[in-house]
């Protein structure tokens, strides 16, 4: 028998042909139901979703279309990267003046990271932070050639919105090499580390980055990277405190938005 082999309900949805000849998207809902005297009917029902569907392929084409933008604009970015490395090489033999071209690389690196894991990700609208701090504090680490050097960190899977993201990237990344540049030149190798821990406490995320190095130095507060923590901090709204007692902590508290 047709109905007893067949399924008790079927949804599926399907292009018809309307008398007019225009193709409509429909959604198909079929079922098996039995009356209280035994018999079996199979009631089939159709409704117009052909608006719907129109409008989730007009997102779709708006995401690729946003995607795109943020894979230019993480190439144009590398390529603005790339000029400034072939720049630098010129340098090399001038420490102080080929580490300012690093440190622009590794800024400007620290932005395009957000865009390329825009690119790659089904969410437009935020990061996630664990995969992307991570990736940040890595490739300083290898920038600055401190492969010995012992990284903890304790971070959450806790997204944040882009432009919050690359503010509190942008900090960490000068938090990060401030440390990798001054911190660990008095200690033996391989007795140096940094800590980066991330607490999420409701509507307000801490992130404390630390080293037990020598300490800060007063006279290094009139640095450019000094100077981009306070004003990037400031313009996330973000609390941002200091302790040199053991080494030098920051602890940056953002407000989520």
């Amino acid at each position: 028998n047709f109905f007893e082999n067949s399924v008790e309900l079927l949804e599926l949805e399907v292009p018809i042909k309307h008398k007019s000849g225009k193709i409509l998207n429909v959604d198909l809902k079929s079922q098996l139901l039995e009356t209280d005297d035994g018999n079996r009917y199979k009631v089939t029902t159709f409704e117009d979703c052909t608006e719907r569907v129109n409008l989730e392929q007009t997102v779709r084409e708006k995401e690729d279309l946003i995607r795109e933008v943020h894979h230019r604009v993480k190439n144009n970015l590398q390529v603005v990267s790339g000029l400034l490395y072939l720049q630098g090489e010129k340098v090399k033999n001038d420490k102080v003046l080929f580490g300012m071209f690093m440190e622009s690389i590794n800024r400007i690196n620290a932005m395009s990271m957000i865009h390329e894991k825009l690119y790659r990700t089904q969410d437009l609208q935020s990061i996630n932070m664990k995969d992307y701090l991570t990736h940040l504090v890595q490739n300083i680490l290898n920038t600055y050639n401190m492969q010995d050097l012992l990284l903890k960190m304790e971070l959450q899977d806790l997204k944040m919105g882009i432009d919050q993201a690359i503010l509190c990237g942008l900090i960490i990344n000068e938090i990060v090499t401030n440390s990798c540049k001054h911190a660990f030149s008095e200690m033996k190798e391989g007795t140096g580390l940094i800590s980066l821990k991330m607490s999420n406490g409701g509507e307000f995320l801490k992130i404390k980055i630390s080293d037990n190095g020598k300490g800060f130095k007063h006279e290094s507060s009139n640095t450019l990277g000094m100077q981009l923590i306070y004003n990037l901090s400031d313009q996330m709204d973000a609390k941002l405190e200091m302790d040199c007692s053991n080494g030098t902590s920051y602890i940056l508290i953002i407000r989520i938005h």
